[in-house]
């Protein structure tokens, strides 16, 4: 179910032709989207977004999402603090 929901917000967001890790990392480690998406969010989702496209550790993103590995991304990902406010976000929601 999840996969679908994150499947349909890249769409939204991006190219579909274009493998948006930032979406797998997310999922990993269950961090959501605001909903309803304010623009701020839009934008900020935008930039993670594009810090994604131009990283140069796509290699090592790729190793850890391949072994289902939920820690250790923040040592070399962009984007490991907005992942983590959404999550953090996510989770008092989820209470």
């Amino acid at each position: 179910m999840l996969r679908g929901i994150f499947d349909r917000i890249a769409g939204l967001f991006g190219r579909k032709d274009e493998r948006l890790r930032l979406m797998e990392v997310m999922q990993e480690r269950r961090a959501c989207l605001p909903d309803p998406l304010t623009p701020q969010a839009r934008r900020d989702f935008e930039q993670a977004k594009r810090r994604c496209a131009d990283c140069n550790s796509k290699e090592l993103c790729d190793e850890l999402l391949a072994r289902d590995a939920k820690e250790g991304y923040g040592r070399f990902c962009p984007n490991a603090a907005y992942v983590e406010q959404l999550r953090d976000h996510s989770l008092k929601f989820d209470k």
